[in-house]
């Protein structure tokens, strides 16, 4: 395909077509990462169940990679539609749908976040876990995420924050080292967040509200989950076992400090679409 002609999504498809394998294994990884996001999946579902949706009703799980959350939905009784733009991701999904034996509650079908193929207010509940930082044009997939949720349905959206703690450590996310441009030069390979041969973002909690506000949702429940990665020029600095402490003993003191709350790895949210 011709530069001229490529998609903005198509370096992020290409990566994770190429990558499938490893995004379907990290929730059992044994390092910070995986325990971040086993915990990060816990808590959305935990969020999910406290709705009290009815069986069968309609859930939309955006980029829903390997399938992982889609599948918790579906055990929870709802009705789930899972997408993603990677066709490797979505042949993932529906293969793990289907070795579970819950393609019966599971369609999942290739599309892109800025363009949905559903009609307006149709789901009552829409997840993104570790979409956002993967979107070239957030404000245009919000808002179409937005439409296709029902007024008075729930939205759950996660982001990698760009307070996070491992700025303090890491020197090419250190915002003190912005200004010194040939100290940063000096110490960039491919830029932290190309860092995966595709492109991703990091937002600011107060970025992501913003955008849910401008989609019609209000958000009625946030936090912070997991720290780390604890890294230094992309190199893990602890080892498993040791940042896994780490990691869950800082998320433990944040639910008596919001100011550590502020710091935490991954953004979540929830946001309520307004009822005209």
């Amino acid at each position: 395909m011709s530069g001229t002609t490529e998609r903005p999504q198509t370096r992020v498809d290409e990566y994770f077509d190429s990558e499938s394998s490893y995004w379907n294994e990290i929730y059992s990884s044994p390092d910070v990462q995986g325990n971040v996001y086993r915990r990060r999946m816990a808590a959305a579902l935990r969020w999910v169940r406290e709705l009290g949706l009815p069986p069968g009703a309609r859930a939309l799980d955006i980029g829903c990679g390997a399938g992982l959350l889609t599948v918790e939905l579906a055990r929870l009784g709802l009705s789930v539609t899972a997408t993603d733009s990677s066709p490797q991701m979505v042949r993932s999904a529906a293969a793990n749908a289907a070795r579970l034996g819950l393609d019966d509650r599971i369609e999942v079908r290739e599309a892109d976040a800025h363009r949905l193929p559903f009609e307006a207010d149709e789901f009552a509940l829409v997840t993104l876990l570790g979409l956002l930082p993967w979107l070239h044009d957030a404000p245009s997939a919000v808002r179409e995420l937005g439409r296709v949720l029902a007024p008075g349905g729930t939205i759950l959206v996660t982001a990698d924050n760009r307070r996070r703690m491992n700025r303090v450590v890491e020197p090419r996310e250190n915002p003190l080292i912005s200004p010194l441009r040939p100290v940063k030069r000096a110490l960039s390979r491919p830029p932290a967040d190309d860092a995966y041969g595709a492109p991703a973002f990091r937002h600011r909690a107060e970025e992501v509200d913003r955008l849910l506000a401008d989609a019609g949702i209000t958000v009625v429940r946030r936090t912070t989950i997991g720290y780390g990665p604890f890294t230094v020029m992309g190199r893990r600095i602890l080892p498993d076992g040791l940042g896994r402490f780490v990691d869950e003993r800082l998320q433990g003191a944040a639910l008596d400090h919001p100011r550590l709350r502020r710091v935490g790895w991954h953004y979540l949210a929830a946001g309520v679409k307004r009822v005209p």
